[in-house]
C-alpha cells in the first residue's frame, strides 16, 4: 500500500511541477528555452 501512496504523491508533485512550468512560460514568453529543459 505504501508504494501506491508514494506513486500517487509523485504523480501529484509532477502535475504541480508541470502546472508551475506552464505558468512561468505563460508569464515569461521570452524564456521558451526554460520549458524545454523539463
Amino acid at each position: 500500500m505504501s508504494n501506491l501512496i508514494l506513486s500517487a504523491n509523485n504523480n501529484a508533485i509532477l502535475n504541480l511541477c508541470t502546472v508551475f512550468v506552464q505558468i512561468l512560460s505563460a508569464n515569461k514568453p521570452n524564456k521558451k528555452g526554460f520549458s524545454s529543459h523539463f
